[in-house]
């Protein structure tokens, strides 16, 4: 696509009909933009990262606005979407998604009178979608008006300047992503109208310090919570027929599957809890420490990734450690797996830079599928034991941890583990003395 930009200004001539994906990105010298009468969609992405453009002016005849089209224009103060707009944040490859993500300077949002698809009832300050009371875009001066039953995914995405929200009575569903990197959200209430609640809802709300769950909720997505780092009360509502938060255990735990669902630095897992749910502590760099009670048999995807544990302790009940469920624990120095895991998966403690030694003490497989690398990148890794044969083993389980000076196994296993292990690896492999079985009295 052909065009001219003048003293910052660019200016696209008459017959062009699409701005597509990314022309613009990252055009940091854009101040403002003349679109010809022509003009009939705006392509995703096409504004991306324009940090100096801080008003657009839309011509009639544009009628879709693709996902992310002015994503991350911070200095953009307000925009007007015309009435022939009839496609807001739509996509061919993806769902709808949020219009305005990361134009954190954003105070005004106007639909055209006349728009038979969107509008902006009561100078709310969002965009909506008529038909169906769906709120599509918001920012951080939205009211959202009575009459809304749905906040659609990633509506408030990186509003930034957004500190507290009123959600009305009416809203029945809270989209995925649709508060995500919220980094100023303070204060949110759910309505007793809410009954789903998306993965992600609430993620990064980095200064929500307590949030409540009211008995209506019959949904709540992965990782809801996820980096959420000053969270420290989570309550669900008594008469919850699915989640509950019991003995002000500071978590949401799912009755039925008996799934820790999404914590915070305070929780205290329940007896009782046998699944550590998907990202359920995910980014929580508060998190320093936790006990993990007898009851638990599996910790799921990326449950503690990027947490501040220190330590932990595996019961010998944890069957499944999913992928990704320690990867990134910084601060970890040490673990022990426990004779009943049967499965390490994916990327388990990757990148966990301090971690100094493993112990493994059954046969367990140390990965499911072509990747494994369970402990990839474990820089500061110098000791590791085996007391058992493993039973599937990738060479690259321990690629780039460079700082290994032990490799111990068990007694004429040396042939066994030369086979499973790189072969940078070998010469650190030691035999340990066969283990004398008590004979019974």
């Amino acid at each position: 696509m052909e065009f001219e930009i003048k003293d910052g200004v660019a200016i696209i001539p008459e017959g062009v009909e699409v701005i597509y994906e990314g022309t613009f990105s990252d055009y940091t010298e854009l101040t403002g933009i003349v679109m010809p009468q022509s003009l009939k969609k705006i392509d995703e992405f096409a504004f991306d990262g324009c940090k100096n453009l801080t008003s657009i002016e839309i011509p009639q005849g544009v009628t879709e606005i693709g996902r992310d089209a002015f994503y991350n224009c911070t200095g953009l103060i307000n925009i007007v979407i015309p009435k022939s707009v009839t496609k807001v944040g739509c996509s061919e490859f993806r769902s709808i998604g949020s219009l305005f993500s990361g134009c954190v300077g954003l105070t005004r949002i106007v639909v055209e009178e006349g728009n038979e698809k969107y509008d902006s009832r009561n100078n709310c300050n969002a965009i909506i979608e008529t038909g169906n009371n769906t709120l599509i875009a918001g920012c951080c001066s939205t009211i959202i008006p009575e009459d809304i039953e749905v906040i659609k995914d990633r509506a408030f995405a990186c509003c930034e300047e957004l500190t507290d929200i009123i959600i009305p009575q009416n809203v029945r569903k809270i989209g995925k992503s649709a508060f995500e990197d919220c980094k100023n959200l303070k204060s949110v209430v759910i309505p007793q109208s809410v009954t789903e609640i998306g993965e992600y809802a609430f993620s990064d709300c980095r200064e929500l310090t307590d949030i409540i769950i009211p008995k209506s909720v019959k949904t709540i997505g992965n990782s809801v919570l996820r980096g959420c780092k000053r969270l420290v009360k989570i309550v669900v509502e008594e008469g919850n027929e699915r989640y509950e938060s019991p003995n002000n255990c500071n978590a949401i735990v799912d009755k039925e599957n008996k799934t820790l669902v999404a914590g915070c630095s305070a929780s205290i897992i329940p007896d009782g809890v046998e699944i550590i749910g998907y990202g359920a502590f995910m980014g929580n760099q508060e998190l320093v420490n936790i006990v993990l009670p007898n009851s638990i048999r599996k910790i799921d995807g990326y449950a503690f990734e990027s947490t501040g544990l220190k330590e932990i302790i595996i019961p010998e009940c944890v069957v499944e450690i999913y992928d990704g469920a320690f990867k990134q624990c910084n601060s970890l120095t040490s673990i022990i797996i426990p004779e009943t895991v049967e499965e390490l998966s994916t990327s388990a403690f990757r990148n966990c830079e301090s971690l100094k030694s493993i112990e493994i003490k059954g046969k367990m497989k140390l990965y499911d599928g072509r990747h494994g690398r369970a402990f990839c990148n474990c820089t500061s890794l110098e000791t590791i034991i085996f007391h058992d044969c493993v039973t599937k083993m990738s060479p690259s389980e321990f690629m780039y941890c460079n700082a290994i000076k032990s490799i111990y196994v068990p007694a004429k296993k040396v042939e066994y583990y030369q086979k499973r292990l790189d072969e940078r690896l070998h010469p650190f492999i030691i035999e340990m003395e066969p283990v004398r079985k008590t004979k019974k009295k």
